[in-house]
């Protein structure tokens, strides 16, 4: 029954599972639905082109679902997007962020690159993760990033080793850190508890409170 909540939580926000065994496999060897993947992108990109916000935040889709309209007191660019890797909020950050200026972008990126098992190749992740931070360095912003959250005990997606090896990697970075896997884990385990999310992956009110407070670091990092 976990498992199920687990599955359909992720179909819903954008990462494809709802339509069975095929579209599993396609999801986790990259590939979004272009349903929303597509539309999704659109939205950000025409958004980024009404906003003048000064405060940008990348991710997937945790961001994407976080009500975040404002961030240290200044209006937010939500550029999350469901399902999303490394490499693909590289893509969007190409986008929206040239020519642009801004005062502080916050990368929220890696749940996605921790699907399977470990050990894993992350050179396309710290290659995707060190573009990131070239294109948001570019806008003259403060750039901050955020770790990547723990998830559920019972959620066998991604790899709890795989996530741990991204953080590393982003502690590596030379920008500022947020560490939220340790903000959102259960004490003294390596989970996401189980009332932060009804998933298994993406916080609930209950997990985005401790999220924001996490992510609101940004301002003072």
């Amino acid at each position: 029954m976990m498992m199920r909540k687990i599955l359909a939580g992720m179909a819903w926000s954008g990462v494809v599972f709802a339509s069975g065994g095929a579209s599993a496999y396609a999801w986790m060897h990259g590939k979004q639905p272009a349903s929303h993947a597509q539309s999704r992108t659109k939205a950000i990109v025409s958004q980024a082109k009404q906003s003048d916000a000064r405060v940008i935040l990348l991710g997937d889709s945790i961001s994407e679902m976080a009500l975040l309209p404002q961030l240290c007191g200044k209006d937010v660019l939500n550029a999350g997007l469901g399902g999303a890797n490394a490499a693909q909020v590289k893509t969007i950050a190409a986008d929206i962020l040239p020519g642009r200026k801004a005062d502080l972008v916050v990368i929220a990126v890696g749940v996605n690159d921790a699907v399977g098992q470990a050990p894993t190749d992350t050179s396309a992740f710290t290659a995707s993760y060190r573009q990131i931070i070239t294109l948001a360095k570019a806008t003259g912003a403060r750039v901050v990033a955020v770790n990547v959250e723990p998830v559920v005990k019972a959620n066998r997606i991604f790899d709890p080793k795989r996530i741990e090896a991204e953080n590393r990697i982003i502690a590596s970075m030379g920008v500022p850190t947020i560490d939220l896997w340790s903000a959102m884990r259960q004490p003294g385990t390596e989970w996401l508890p189980d009332s932060y999310s009804d998933d298994g992956t993406h916080p609930n009110p209950a997990g985005y409170s401790h999220w924001k407070a996490a992510v609101g670091k940004s301002c003072e990092a």
